[in-house]
């Protein structure tokens, strides 16, 4: 009873980090529309090269999904179990509890550069979640794509913390969000997993 609880309250918390990010879109806006630095959702190869690269690998037992809504394509264990939550698919371990996956996608303002995307979306992260630490960012090189990839452990109960990652790329004004979040306890266990599952993430 108690571990069908916690699944249910890590479903809820997932599809709520899962937009958080998206949060950014609507934050700051006035200084956002102020910014004339704005940078452009290109990238150039002289950009991306002293950046940590994950290209993607092809990998067995994986299994390939395309979300309709957004284009967005991501590759997770094939012995992953899918849920619909809302209209949004879920993706999730179902023999560990707390490992699991989303994509989101959403239009952001022309005039917010990329860097203040990621910015108000982790102060809308801090400001609406218990936090344990800081939130980390570092840019990376995803297949070739300037990414932001965001770290983060979220309190859940005293005694259960979340560890978060989600990456974020831009394309023609539209921001791209794969959020993986597992049990602190069980990281260790599927962080091969994560690895392969954010290299395969691209449109």
């Amino acid at each position: 009873m108690k571990k069908d609880i916690l699944k249910k309250s890590l479903i809820v918390l997932m599809m709520l980090v899962s937009v958080l990010v998206l949060s950014g879109c609507g934050n700051n806006n006035e200084e956002n529309n102020n910014n004339t630095n704005n940078e452009s959702n290109s990238t150039t190869a002289d950009d991306l090269s002293s950046l940590p690269v994950y290209n993607m690998e092809t990998l067995e037992n994986y299994t390939e999904y395309k979300d309709e809504a957004s284009g967005a394509i991501v590759n997770y264990p094939s012995g992953w179990e899918t849920l619909d939550q809302d209209g949004q698919k879920l993706f999730r371990d179902s023999t560990l509890t707390g490992a699991s996956l989303n994509i989101n996608s959403a239009d952001i303002p022309e005039a917010m550069s990329f860097d203040a995307f990621i910015g108000a979306s982790i102060e809308g992260i801090k400001q609406q979640m218990t936090i344990d630490g800081d939130v980390a960012q570092e840019w990376i090189n995803l297949n070739g794509r300037k990414a932001a990839k965001i770290d983060y452990v979220a309190k859940q109960t005293d005694s259960t913390n979340v560890t978060i990652e989600q990456i974020v790329f831009i394309e023609n004004n539209k921001a791209y969000i794969l959020t993986i979040a597992v049990l602190s306890d069980n990281y260790d266990i599927v962080k091969a997993d994560i690895e392969n599952i954010v290299k395969s993430f691209r449109i």
